[in-house]
């Protein structure tokens, strides 16, 4: 598998429709053609992935800025008009949108999605819209 693996737990900081154990990676990295496929949960992207999820994401580690950020994903309910599924969002930075790649799905699936994480990947602002693709993750202990 693609994943570089560490394992920890850490208590989630608030209410998160996507709290799990905790048991999963607490840790993990992509290549960047790894990081440009889309997630296959239906939760994260519907009923199948996108062509547009999948071109932005080529387009932003093409084109984007390297991007790191420490804080929490959060869940806006808003759909994007690009039609690109980024249905997470990361505070502190509200602007963010982050792009559901098979990372993603890893934070949700191993229960990490509601801690403090370290993030990094890249980024790129496309009509007022900053969309993040991340390359990797750690969990933060506290």
């Amino acid at each position: 598998m693609f994943l570089g693996l560490l394992v920890s737990t850490l208590a989630p900081a608030f209410a998160c429709p996507y709290a799990g154990t905790g048991d999963g990676p607490s840790s993990a990295s992509v290549d960047e053609a790894s990081a440009t496929r889309c997630a296959t949960s239906i939760r994260l992207v519907g009923a199948s992935c996108s062509s547009s999820t999948s071109l932005m994401a080529r387009r932003v580690m093409e084109e984007g800025a390297p991007w790191t950020g420490k804080g929490s994903l959060s869940f806006p309910t808003d759909l994007l008009e690009s039609g690109v599924s980024a249905p997470v969002g990361f505070q502190p930075e509200p602007s963010v949108r982050v792009v559901a790649n098979e990372l993603v799905q890893v934070l949700m699936d191993s229960g990490h999605a509601c801690e403090r994480l370290s993030l990094t990947g890249r980024w790129l602002d496309v009509d007022g819209v900053r969309y993040v693709v991340i390359t990797s993750f750690e969990v933060i202990v506290p």
